[in-house]
């Protein structure tokens, strides 16, 4: 099946009915209300001069406005541009530039990181500007609007409140929006999600509505159901958690419970309370819920799919899962933000060694091979190669020809190391220069850039090395001008610059003569690494 993603939902909410819902800690968010509101706010951006193929930015947590705005967007054409909660305000200048946005939709803060104020740094007209009078700023020329959700007393001067947007709304016939909806077709853009890539600064990577089928297919495979509960322990501004906490169960009939930090006692909490029986996670993430698992307090129904990916489960993992969360299936997959989210899974009732070991075999829509990246000639099975695909990828990154992303006969070289035996592809290492700090992809390269703005520090080399608890963390190499800096002071400054899983863990001084080069003067980063790992017992 082949359809837009208002066009499912629609189908859903006529299916399913009242049955199905987001269960938020603040309340319950039914399927017909989602509706309801989502048209509204819909009116509200066209209100605003929101046209199709314009970007809009959701800088929100997991509450009722992402899956009403997400929503809204699609029924009319509008772009959906998830935005990172954790970003810094550097980071967010370069989202919002790059983007286009036209309108971003936010909360005021969220946790400890001041949103309204990182915005108000780098926009500072945003806080004189309302409904009425749409902002202008040289830096980002695209930006009109900023709509602000769930303010409070003190909170933001400047916006529009998001209870005025849909008030707003009101004028707009709602046919408008009926006839865009109408008008929708699959092949029109409907994300743009972030992925750091191998480059300094991360890249918007385009998809149409055709990931609905893809989602559909994921549902399939592992067997959802309108009946099941999934808990939504992921952010919604990753592929991972959009796709697969909160389109896929909306799109099958299933009923939505939704974390907001993911923490562990969160989560548990959240699958005690209620009947959850569907569990994704990255291995990180189920480690340290069979951590935080006490019987006495933790009242689990058992799991009818656990769904793991990000990295390799291993076999002790995938058993103390199996026993603990009483688990039926217990699925391994991979895939990347550029083929649109899953793309390979182990199948329903395989044995836990094959689980462990490999990613299964292509979903459908998916062809792969295991090339030699020097030549792009096929490698025999069981010889390490890069993994192609081609078929469910992405359109292309924004602002780069397709040239630049796809090889010969549209063939997307995902960067990584597989090899291909009788029970399924194996991953088996990176030849992309990313790091996988906790299921969050960090490009060595933009941790370089912003360490090299420092006034101290003359050069810098970032590496990954592995970590108990996040799977990966970054370490640092820096030459520095005259006396170093100490670390926790290097540390926090960097805090100010970026993202608090992009800064480094480690930090090593390298003399000026000490940096490992190739012939062609390039710093050797697997020396670097090989000599922390030797350091930390880890080589």
């Amino acid at each position: 099946m082949t359809e837009t993603l208002s066009a499912g939902i629609l189908e859903s909410a006529r299916r399913y009915g009242s049955r199905t819902a987001f269960i938020f800690p603040e309340g319950t968010l039914g399927f017909a209300e989602w509706v309801e509101q989502a048209e509204a706010v819909a009116r509200g951006l066209v209100a605003l001069g929101v046209h199709k193929g314009d970007r809009v930015g959701l800088w929100l947590p997991n509450t009722p406005a992402w899956p009403v705005c997400e929503l809204a967007c699609a029924f009319i054409g509008a772009v959906v541009v998830p935005i990172n909660l954790r970003l810094r305000s550097r980071e967010l200048a370069h989202a919002l530039r790059y983007a286009d946005l036209s309108v971003l939709v936010m909360v005021p803060r969220f946790l400890t990181n001041p949103l309204w104020e990182r915005l108000v740094e780098l926009v500072p007209a945003a806080a004189a500007t309302d409904a009425d009078r749409p902002l202008y700023a040289a830096d980002f020329p695209t930006l009109r609007h900023v709509v602000v959700v769930g303010e409070e007393g003190a909170g933001p001067t400047g916006g529009i409140p998001f209870a005025d947007l849909v008030e707003r709304g009101r004028a707009v016939p709602s046919a408008l929006v009926e006839a865009a909806r109408a008008a929708a077709d699959v092949d029109d853009l409907l994300f743009m999600f972030w992925t750091s890539g191998t480059t300094s600064a991360p890249k918007g990577v385009l998809h149409t509505h055709r990931v609905v089928s893809n989602i559909r297919n994921v549902a399939a495979h592992i067997g959802l159901q309108a009946e099941d509960v999934v808990v939504a322990n992921k952010p919604w501004f990753y592929i991972a958690g959009n796709f697969w906490t909160m389109l896929m169960p909306a799109l099958t009939g299933a009923t939505v419970v939704v974390c907001q930090t993911f923490r562990p006692d969160e989560v548990l909490g959240a699958m005690t309370a209620h009947p959850v029986n569907v569990l994704m996670a990255t291995p990180f993430a189920l480690g340290d819920y069979l951590e935080a698992f006490d019987p006495r307090v933790h009242a689990l129904t058992p799991q009818k799919s656990i769904v793991i990916g990000g990295a390799p489960p291993g076999a002790e993992l995938i058993g103390r899962a199996r026993q603990v969360f009483r688990a039926r299936d217990i699925i391994q997959v991979y895939g990347m933000t550029e083929t649109q989210g899953y793309s390979l899974a182990t199948a329903r009732g395989a044995d836990d060694a094959t689980v462990a070991e490999t990613v299964g075999w292509p979903l459908p829509g998916f062809e792969c091979r295991v090339v030699d990246p020097e030549t792009g000639l096929d490698v025999p099975d069981g010889t390490p190669g890069e993994l192609w695909v081609r078929g469910r990828t992405l359109k292309e990154y924004y602002k780069k020809p397709w040239t630049e992303t796809f090889r010969q006969d549209f063939w997307f070289p995902t960067g990584d190391l597989f090899v291909r035996t009788e029970r399924g592809y194996q991953v088996v290492g990176r030849i992309k220069d990313v790091i996988k700090v906790g299921g969050e992809n960090v490009a060595a390269e933009e941790v370089e850039q912003v360490l090299l703005t420092h006034p101290a520090i003359v050069k810098a080399a970032v590496v990954g090395v592995p970590d108990a608890a996040r799977g990966e963390v970054c370490a640092a190499f820096v030459q520095w001008r005259d006396e170093p800096v100490p670390e926790a002071d290097l540390r926090e400054w960097c805090r100010t610059q970026m993202a608090p899983f992009k800064v480094p863990h480690y930090v090593r001084t390298v003399a000026a003569d000490g940096w490992p080069l190739t012939d062609s003067l390039k710093i050797r980063k697997t020396v670097l690494r090989e000599r922390l790992l030797a350091e930390l017992g880890l080589a």
